[in-house]
């Protein structure tokens, strides 16, 4: 699982590359579509693969709720 998180944030880090070779390419402009979809998977990618190594197996696990955090009817 920490694999998986170290190849999602190299892809983000691919992404931002690829966003900033678009930006820097040409003149002054507002954002595009596609700079918004790399930034976004920048993002996403980055968030992702951080918590995967971090957390590593134990991010799918069940936690248990604390008593005063259950719905009480």
């Amino acid at each position: 699982m920490r694999i998986f998180g170290l190849i999602s944030i190299g892809l983000s880090l691919l992404a931002g590359v690829g966003l900033e070779h678009l930006i820097a390419s040409g003149a002054p402009h507002d954002a595009t579509a596609s700079e918004f979809l790399l930034a976004a998977l920048s993002f996403a990618g980055a968030s992702i693969g951080a918590a995967m190594l971090i957390c590593g197996a134990k991010l799918l696990e069940p936690q248990r709720v604390p008593l005063q955090w259950r719905d009480h009817r």
